[in-house]
Protein backbone atom coordinates (compact mmCIF):
# COMPACT_ATOMS: atom_id res chain seq x y z
CA UNK A 1 0.00 0.00 0.00
CA UNK A 2 1.67 3.15 -1.20
CA UNK A 3 -0.72 6.03 -0.61
CA UNK A 4 -3.77 7.34 1.19
CA UNK A 5 -5.60 6.87 -2.11
CA UNK A 6 -4.77 3.12 -1.91
CA UNK A 7 -5.90 3.04 1.73
CA UNK A 8 -9.28 4.59 0.83
CA UNK A 9 -9.74 2.23 -2.13
CA UNK A 10 -8.97 -0.87 -0.03
CA UNK A 11 -11.17 0.35 2.85
CA UNK A 12 -14.24 0.75 0.68
CA UNK A 13 -17.49 1.30 2.61
CA UNK A 14 -16.60 -1.20 5.37
CA UNK A 15 -13.07 -1.12 6.77
CA UNK A 16 -11.86 -3.79 9.14
CA UNK A 17 -8.63 -2.58 10.72
CA UNK A 18 -6.73 -5.40 12.40
CA UNK A 19 -4.13 -4.58 15.06
CA UNK A 20 -2.05 -7.56 16.16
CA UNK A 21 0.59 -7.48 18.88
CA UNK A 22 3.19 -9.89 20.20
CA UNK A 23 4.00 -8.38 23.60
CA UNK A 24 6.93 -10.68 24.47
CA UNK A 25 9.04 -9.46 21.54
CA UNK A 26 7.41 -6.02 21.20
CA UNK A 27 6.19 -6.56 17.65
CA UNK A 28 3.02 -5.23 16.05
CA UNK A 29 1.31 -5.33 12.71
CA UNK A 30 -1.62 -3.39 11.27
CA UNK A 31 -3.75 -4.32 8.27
CA UNK A 32 -6.95 -3.10 6.66
CA UNK A 33 -9.35 -5.47 4.90
CA UNK A 34 -6.60 -8.09 4.68
CA UNK A 35 -3.90 -5.79 3.26
CA UNK A 36 -0.74 -4.89 5.21
CA UNK A 37 -0.31 -1.29 6.28
CA UNK A 38 2.71 -1.71 8.58
CA UNK A 39 4.50 -4.30 10.68
CA UNK A 40 7.57 -4.07 12.88
CA UNK A 41 8.91 -3.47 16.35
CA UNK A 42 6.94 -1.17 18.63
CA UNK A 43 9.62 1.50 18.33
CA UNK A 44 9.30 1.44 14.51
CA UNK A 45 5.71 2.69 14.70
CA UNK A 46 6.10 6.43 14.19
CA UNK A 47 5.81 8.86 11.30
CA UNK A 48 9.54 9.32 10.73
CA UNK A 49 10.47 5.64 10.37
CA UNK A 50 7.58 5.00 8.03
CA UNK A 51 7.29 5.03 4.26
CA UNK A 52 4.50 5.09 1.67
CA UNK A 53 1.01 5.45 3.12
CA UNK A 54 2.22 5.53 6.72
CA UNK A 55 4.52 8.50 6.04
CA UNK A 56 1.80 10.25 4.01
CA UNK A 57 -0.58 9.85 6.98
CA UNK A 58 1.94 11.80 9.07
CA UNK A 59 1.89 14.59 6.51
CA UNK A 60 -1.89 14.70 5.93
CA UNK A 61 -3.30 13.71 9.34
CA UNK A 62 -0.84 14.20 12.21
CA UNK A 63 2.48 12.91 13.48
CA UNK A 64 1.43 9.55 14.85
CA UNK A 65 3.25 7.19 17.21
CA UNK A 66 2.50 3.56 18.02
CA UNK A 67 0.01 1.21 16.41
CA UNK A 68 -2.90 3.06 18.06
CA UNK A 69 -1.65 6.35 16.63
CA UNK A 70 -1.40 4.79 13.17
CA UNK A 71 -4.99 3.54 13.45
CA UNK A 72 -6.20 6.99 14.57
CA UNK A 73 -4.46 8.62 11.58
CA UNK A 74 -5.99 6.04 9.23
CA UNK A 75 -9.48 6.74 10.60
CA UNK A 76 -8.97 10.47 10.16
CA UNK A 77 -8.36 10.20 6.40
CA UNK A 78 -11.07 7.64 5.60
CA UNK A 79 -14.24 9.09 4.09
CA UNK A 80 -17.08 9.81 6.52
CA UNK A 81 -19.28 7.21 4.80
CA UNK A 82 -16.84 4.39 5.63
CA UNK A 83 -17.93 2.13 8.47
CA UNK A 84 -14.87 1.18 10.54
CA UNK A 85 -14.31 -1.83 12.77
CA UNK A 86 -11.10 -2.08 14.82
CA UNK A 87 -10.13 -5.59 15.89
CA UNK A 88 -7.27 -6.08 18.33
CA UNK A 89 -5.72 -9.47 18.97
CA UNK A 90 -2.43 -11.07 19.94
CA UNK A 91 -0.36 -13.06 17.48
CA UNK A 92 2.75 -15.20 17.64
CA UNK A 93 5.73 -13.59 15.95
CA UNK A 94 7.48 -16.97 15.89
CA UNK A 95 4.65 -18.73 14.06
CA UNK A 96 2.64 -15.80 12.67
CA UNK A 97 4.51 -15.64 9.40
CA UNK A 98 3.65 -13.12 6.74
CA UNK A 99 0.01 -14.08 6.33
CA UNK A 100 -3.01 -12.39 7.88
CA UNK A 101 -5.53 -14.72 9.50
CA UNK A 102 -9.05 -13.61 8.55
CA UNK A 103 -11.09 -11.77 11.17
CA UNK A 104 -13.78 -14.05 12.55
CA UNK A 105 -17.44 -13.10 12.96
CA UNK A 106 -16.96 -13.33 16.73
CA UNK A 107 -14.01 -10.90 16.62
CA UNK A 108 -16.04 -8.55 14.42
CA UNK A 109 -18.95 -8.63 16.86
CA UNK A 110 -16.59 -7.58 19.67
CA UNK A 111 -14.71 -4.96 17.62
CA UNK A 112 -14.53 -1.25 18.36
CA UNK A 113 -17.17 0.08 15.93
CA UNK A 114 -17.30 3.49 14.25
CA UNK A 115 -20.45 3.75 12.11
CA UNK A 116 -20.44 5.71 8.87
CA UNK A 117 -21.71 9.28 9.00
CA UNK A 118 -23.29 9.42 5.55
Amino acid sequence: MNSIKDLIRIAGKKAVILVEKEESVEMARVSINGEWVMQGNYWDFHTHSAQGVTMELGEKAFEWRGSSGLVAAMRLVLPKDTEVFIVRRPYSYATGGGHIDPVTEEELSLAEHHPSVA
